[in-house]
């Protein structure tokens, strides 16, 4: 790109109802972001849809990998892109039909009018004594604060550990299963965010077949996998590439057997 844009070098055609309805939606700038990217992709190449790997995203966004997918998750909850599975791998497409979006409720401003104004509760005039109040009270709460976000943290850390059948436990487990951790409090605190993020787009089967697989790899370079896959923020990553050369695998196997040859 030499920031001297032509038409002739190519560009996407977008009706003015579309554009117009694109100027009226309320959505993050992330989300707009990523929205652009699938247009590029899809209607700049005269397509209704396309296969969009979350690198490209990364290249065309400067977003990272976390706040792609969760934008692009938001993108299909209120059904501006549509994400279709077919088995050959994930594909993104915009939704033009923009009366079926659905965008985030406007802004309520609620405004009080005090009619009466009650001397007792009028500003005091700063001062050495009540300046002092002022900022021990604010100590405190900010105090309060910090033992409350404390407590949050622990309580969902027992949360994840309590419940029964949690597919964030279920993760966590059969990550420290296949790599020979040991599952207790502290690997749970250590994995909690980036399972939820992995689980926003991926099945734990998923994303434990890429773990085994970044395991094999490692091991056949001779490398401990331990170094290198500590945790799963490790594997959010890297399971975009490991995913695909887990998907290249199983089609070499498919078609060796339809060759007639047993792997």
């Amino acid at each position: 790109m030499n920031g001297n844009p032509q038409i002739e070098d190519g560009h996407i055609d977008i009706a003015n109802e579309l554009a117009e309805a694109l100027a009226r939606i309320r959505i993050s700038g992330e989300e707009m972001q990523c929205l652009w990217v699938i247009l590029r992709k899809t209607y700049g190449w005269h397509k209704k849809r396309d296969w969009i790997p979350l690198s490209q995203f990364q290249d065309m966004t400067n977003l990272k990998r976390p706040n792609i997918i969760r934008a692009i998750k938001k993108l299909i909850t209120k059904n501006i892109v549509i994400k279709n599975d077919n088995g050959n791998g994930k594909t993104y497409g915009f939704n033009k039909h923009y009366k079926t979006w659905k965008p985030l409720s406007k802004k309520i401003i609620i405004k009080k009018v005090i009619k009466n104004d009650n001397p007792s509760l009028s500003k005091m005039i700063p001062s050495k004594e009540n300046t002092s109040k002022e900022n021990n009270t604010s100590l405190k709460e900010n105090s309060l604060k910090e033992k409350t976000n404390e407590e949050e943290v622990s309580q969902t850390v027992a949360k994840v550990t309590n419940v029964k059948g949690s597919e964030m436990q279920e993760l966590i487990k059969k990550f420290c299963d296949t790599m020979g951790y040991e599952y207790n409090p502290i690997s749970i605190r250590l994995n909690v965010k980036p399972a939820k993020e992995l689980l926003q787009t991926y099945t734990i089967d998923e994303i434990i077949e890429a773990v085994e697989y970044g395991k094999r790899k490692y091991e056949k370079e001779n490398r401990d996998p331990k170094t290198f896959i500590t945790n799963l923020q490790a594997v959010l990553n890297s399971i975009v590439r490991w995913r695909g050369s887990v998907k290249e695998e199983i089609e070499t196997k498919e078609k060796n057997k339809r060759g007639g040859y047993v792997i």
